[in-house]
Order: structure tokens, then sequence, then C-alpha cells
């Protein structure tokens, strides 16, 4: 049998080696390709996570700005645009691990994140939900007042002390629950001090009356329950200190 291969086979098994080259080298460049398009991908998906979790900081100040300054309509809106953003963002954790290019070790820190996402949330619910607590506490305390005063006007004698000491920690009152800050919780202390104190004085004086004395007695219940709710009203403004301080980590 005749080894020898004729023009045309010759060119024709050139031809056919030429295309199986072509095809191995259109493979390797759809495969490569393919990669830059699944990496491209991915960091347009990490891009977007990074924004998303920018504007959940930026929403979460307005929030708080807001509700500093009274402004409660563009607090809620704040409020409301965090956690539309918190979820949004706990979704994209979701997308990114199906990436392929994504390994066994990165989808465990994506997991943190969802979990850091998570915990954030729950954080700023809880803050939201302490803010309502001392919004009905001021108003609580607020009504608190004109009972008291009455109250200590009704004892008649030696009383000026007293209602100026009421006055004065009033004021003081709701300077704190307007800007809740350590300094104006010094003040409320030092002059609820001054209020007791006042009181203990006057209960002594009107020790041996059959008609003051209950009224003292009933003024000190009041002054006591008046106390509870300053307490509970800081209880709430130092967890929400705490919720920051987490939020902020």
């Amino acid at each position: 049998m005749s080894l020898t291969m004729t023009l045309g086979k010759r060119i024709a098994l050139g031809i056919a080696i030429m295309l199986a080259l072509m095809a191995v080298v259109g493979m390797a460049g759809y495969m490569g390709l393919d990669r830059v398009m699944k990496v491209t991908a991915f960091y347009g998906d990490i891009n977007e996570f990074q924004r998303i979790v920018a504007s959940i900081k930026g929403d979460t100040d307005q929030y708080v700005m807001a509700l500093y300054s009274g402004m409660t309509e563009q607090g809620e809106q704040g409020f409301k645009g965090a956690v539309v953003q918190l979820d949004h963002a706990m979704e994209m954790v979701g997308e990114i691990k199906a990436h392929s290019i994504v390994d066994a070790e990165e989808k465990k820190k994506l997991d943190l994140s969802k979990e850091d996402l998570r915990q954030y949330k729950k954080n700023m619910a809880e803050y939201a939900q302490s803010e309502k607590i001392k919004s009905q506490l001021a108003l609580e305390i607020d009504s608190l007042y004109e009972p008291l005063l009455k109250k200590i006007e009704a004892g008649s004698l030696w009383i000026d002390e007293l209602i100026l000491n009421l006055k004065l920690l009033m004021g003081l009152v709701n300077a704190y629950t307007n800007k809740s800050t350590d300094e104006n919780w010094d003040s409320v202390e030092k002059n609820f001090s001054n209020l007791t104190e006042s009181l203990q004085v006057w209960k002594g004086k009107v020790e041996s009356s059959d008609q003051l004395r209950p009224i003292a007695e009933e003024i000190e219940v009041q002054r006591q329950y008046f106390k509870s709710k300053l307490q509970q009203y800081k209880d709430q403004v130092m967890n929400q200190r705490n919720y920051a301080d987490c939020m902020n980590a």
C-alpha cells in the first residue's frame, strides 16, 4: 500500500489541522472571556454591596440627627430607608455567595457579614423602640409636675423653697429630655437632691400638724414616683447609647 499522499489530500489535512487549532484557540478564548465576565459581575456586585452599606450609614445618621433636632418625619424616613437598605444588603450577600469564583473561606466571611447586618438591624430596631419609650416617659414626667405643684401649694405654710426647687427642677428636666447629655443629667440629679432636702426640712416643720402631715406624706409619694420616671428615662438614654455604640463598632 502506498504511503504517499496526494497534494489535495495534504491540503485537506492541513486545513483540517488549522480548523482544529482554531477551535482550540477559540474555546480557550471563550473560556477566558467567560471568566472575565464572571469576575466583572462579581466585582460589580461587590461595589453595589459597598454602596448599599454606605447608604445604610447615611440613613442611620439622618435618623439619629433628625431625632436629636426634633424632626420626627425626617427621622422616620431615615429609619425606613435604613431598614430597606439593610434588607437589600442581606439579599446581596446571598447573590455574592452564588458567584462561582467565591470559595468556601470567602463564603464564611460573607456569612459573618450577613450576621453583622442582621445584628445592626436588631440594634436599630431596639434604638427606635427606646425612642418611643422615651417619648412616652417624657409625657408622663411632664404630667406629674402640675399635681405635685398643687399638692405642695396645699401645704400653705413655709412652702416657698419647695415650690422654687420644683420649678427649677422641672426646667432642668425639660432641658434633659430635649438634650440628654451627661451634664444635663448631673444638673437634674443635683436639683432633685435640693428638692428632696427641702421636702425633708418641711416635713420636719409640719410633723406635729394633723392637717399638713398627710399632705407631706402624699408629696413624698409623688416625689418618689417622679424620681422613678426620671430614672426610667435615663435608663433608656443609656440603652440608646449602647445600641449606637454597637452600630458604630
